[in-house]
């Protein structure tokens, strides 16, 4: 049975290259629902364009809005991700 969890592991592992957050391109649109969804719409045009940063085993997503802070209110978004699945060692 443990072989088999291991099995469908590394097959999805595999199927998704590397986790499910595999790349840049997949960790901003994340981040764009996630901000759509806890804040509204227009946040997320507001904090667009969304920059991702390559952290080695996270992506750091960063938002456009307010990010020197110079105006009162919220800054930019900033969100940190796990960008590959864990390793299991059985």
């Amino acid at each position: 049975m443990a072989a088999d969890a291991a099995r469908w592991h590394v097959d999805v592992t595999e199927f998704m290259r590397g986790g499910v957050l595999g790349t840049a391109d997949i960790a901003r649109r994340f981040a764009e629902l996630v901000l759509e969804y806890t804040q509204d719409p227009a946040m997320l045009q507001q904090q667009k364009p969304l920059e991702v940063e390559d952290r080695g085993d996270t992506w750091f997503i960063l938002g456009s809005w307010n990010r020197d802070a110079k105006m009162p209110g919220f800054g930019a978004f900033r969100m940190t991700v796990k960008s590959v699945t864990p390793k299991f060692s059985i």
